[in-house]
């Protein structure tokens, strides 16, 4: 464990130490290793062992993204059979071409984490806007909250007026949101969401927004994962 972890020790003992019998060792060596030549980098990402491979495809234990690796690596990991592995690659790879991969990814927690990409532009937010999943619909209205992101009213009213209560309960609990999308959900056909509109209706309506003057509020909750 101490050599896997020792930062001075060479490419070849990290590989060797990378398919050791013991799952903490592999992570050491993996955590050690995928910042070091191409080379091990690369054969690292094709470790049979898939928490080795999120690790260096930069998982949640890790301080270094994963658009720190080469191109290739990343687009290695963008095909892992693992959606684990490829969450990592879609929150953070800054290659076009691997994003617009991963936002029709089979699984949809790859494509709620492409909705948490910094590198998201309008017509990316437009695709995945049209998910046939609400989670990933719920998930881009949230992170443009997280941005700051101005909506038009279009995308307010498809919002109101999704299909998903999900959808609706994060449009109503974003912080800009505008006094008639909260006077719309008011009346929506999901319980949770038509109360809690009723309630900020009925008692803060003097800080819901009015045109021209967003208010701070606190950032929404993001909707949870199944």
């Amino acid at each position: 464990m101490e050599v896997a972890g020792n930062p001075h020790a060479d490419d070849q003992t990290l590989l060797a130490l990378a398919g050791d019998a013991a799952p903490v060792v592999r992570l050491a060596a993996a955590a050690t290793g995928r910042s070091r030549a191409h080379g091990t980098v690369r054969a690292l990402a094709a470790s049979p062992d898939w928490r080795v491979r999120e690790v260096v495809a930069g998982g949640e234990a890790e301080k270094t993204e994963a658009s720190t690796l080469p191109r290739d690596v990343q687009a290695l990991l963008t095909e892992d059979p693992r959606w684990q592995v490829r969450v990592c690659i879609a929150e953070h790879t800054q290659h076009r071409d691997l994003l617009t991969r991963l936002m029709a990814d089979a699984h949809l927690r790859a494509r709620k984490a492409c909705a948490l990409n910094r590198r998201l532009e309008e017509t990316d937010l437009e695709v995945l806007r049209a998910d046939r999943n609400g989670e990933v619909r719920a998930w881009v209205s949230w992170s443009s909250g997280l941005r700051g992101w101005r909506k038009s009213r279009e995308q307010w009213l498809r919002e109101a007026q999704d299909r998903s209560a999900d959808v609706r309960w994060t449009a109503l609990n974003h912080g800009d949101v505008p006094r008639w999308v909260v006077e719309t959900l008011a009346d929506d056909p999901d319980e949770t969401v038509r109360t809690h509109a009723q309630q900020r209706s009925q008692q803060g309506l003097s800080r819901l927004r009015t045109p021209g003057t967003p208010f701070p509020a606190a950032a929404p909750e993001a909707p949870a994962d199944p």
